[in-house]
């Protein structure tokens, strides 16, 4: 972001984002900030996160800053994974870019992770950010992607956080694996954000939808699946089939209120509302910036 119309769309996304919008001088400064400092500092930079985690943001990967200007992006997705996540659970983080969630439920509430994220200079900076957390005892990653069986699939590597599969021949070839075979023990929640393959990645995990240890799944839905010829539609009856509900969260009221249909940027399904609603109502608060949530 470094241009008029990029400040216009982070105003845009600023009013709707239930953080920013609290304190929307803030959003613009540290924006102004980063923007300043990405030019006259050409090494990567380290930032407060979540907690007393940091992240490092490379001018490379300008998408990784929001973390830095939100002080969390996706603050349904986060809040509920570290109110519902306690001490020892697995968090299943396929697509996980930089690190971001991994981080803050490793660093935060102690949780295991496998992080698996397929594009090598992506891959690199999760590893980075683990590392100055120390929480690798914690965190496994796997440079690699996620899809229906084993088989070596074409990526790109131009894009940023927004790399993705692509069909043309160009891009990066890099092993692909199904979550069945990538996760010898169930975990409690997943997390699959992976450019519109989510489908691909829902049907090499058979076993764990079917186990009823995993509770939460959160899918990104942009409608990006028909570019490979895949259904979200499909994927989602496939998730509801095996028990689950869509719903909605308020970190700030702590109230998961169950929905009909998918969402049109990630979509929550649950097993058990009532469980889940039980732990996030329990669950310890946690600091981002000034603010506890």
């Amino acid at each position: 972001m470094g241009n008029l119309a990029d400040l216009y769309h982070l105003s845009r996304f600023a009013n709707r984002h239930p953080l920013a919008r609290q304190n929307k001088r803030r959003t613009f400064i540290r924006f102004m900030r980063w923007q300043l400092a990405s030019r006259a500092i050409q090494h990567p930079i380290v930032l407060p996160f979540v907690g007393d985690s940091r992240l490092i943001i490379s001018k490379q990967m300008p998408g990784a800053a929001v973390n830095y200007y939100f002080g969390l992006p996706e603050v349904e997705e986060v809040s509920l994974a570290l109110h519902f996540l306690r001490e020892g659970d697995l968090l299943g983080d396929v697509g996980a870019n930089i690190g971001a969630l991994s981080i803050a439920a490793s660093s935060v509430v102690k949780a295991r992770v496998i992080a698996m994220e397929p594009v090598p200079s992506t891959f690199k900076a999760l590893r980075d950010n683990v590392a100055i957390n120390e929480v690798s005892s914690l965190v496994t990653t796997l440079n690699m992607g996620a899809g229906k069986e084993a088989s070596d699939l074409n990526f790109s590597t131009d894009r940023g956080g927004n790399d993705r599969i692509v069909l043309d021949g160009s891009g990066l070839s890099i092993p692909v694996r199904a979550l069945d075979e990538v996760f010898p023990a169930t975990p409690n929640m997943l997390v699959i954000d992976v450019e519109g393959f989510e489908p691909a990645v829902i049907a090499g995990a058979k076993r764990l939808l079917a186990d009823p240890k995993l509770e939460i799944i959160i899918a990104e839905t942009l409608g990006l699946a028909s570019d490979y010829g895949l259904d979200d539609r499909a994927m989602h009856n496939t998730i509801l089939s095996n028990g689950f509900v869509t719903a909605k969260y308020d970190g700030f009221t702590r109230v998961l209120a169950p929905t009909t249909g998918m969402d049109k940027f990630n979509t929550i399904y649950v097993r058990d509302v009532a469980r889940i609603s039980e732990k996030v109502r329990k669950a310890n608060a946690f600091r981002v910036g000034d603010r506890l949530i």
